[in-house]
């Protein structure tokens, strides 16, 4: 595989096909895992800004040391019960968030992944990020 492609775009594993996740799975130091939130930023930026801004940076980090970082699926839904005021926020209660991650780790873990990183975008989510960790 050329893995030149990965310098520019990172290593992106939603871009990735089975064979060249199977094939690049021992390259892989640190798997990613980019967390956000769907709740508003004034008037002015999208609902989506803190999963992006998560997703980016991953992206961005996995690209400067490709092929050494993996960057998993973004986690859209983050715990934002403080903004359900505005239209358009969706929320998880921090039990569901916390499932959601362990059970993105757990799926990895059985494909050969050993270490992870959450990349956080949305502050609401730092309390059940921690419940998670342990």
């Amino acid at each position: 595989m050329d893995l030149g492609r990965f310098r520019s775009d990172g290593l992106v594993l939603a871009n990735l096909t089975w064979p060249e996740v199977n094939e690049i799975r021992d390259l892989v130091d640190l798997v990613l895992i980019p967390v956000g939130s769907n709740e508003q930023h004034g008037p002015h930026l999208a609902i989506q800004m803190d999963t992006r801004g998560a997703f980016e940076f991953a992206r961005r980090a996995s690209a400067r040391m490709a092929p050494r970082l993996l960057v998993a699926p973004s986690v859209p839904i983050g715990v934002a019960h403080h903004h359900m005021n505005f239209p358009g926020t969706v929320t998880l209660t921090a039990e569901t968030f916390v499932q959601v991650i362990v059970e993105i780790i757990e799926s990895l873990q059985h494909h050969g992944f050993e270490r992870f990183l959450i990349v956080n975008g949305h502050g609401g989510n730092i309390a059940a990020m921690e419940t998670a960790a342990l």
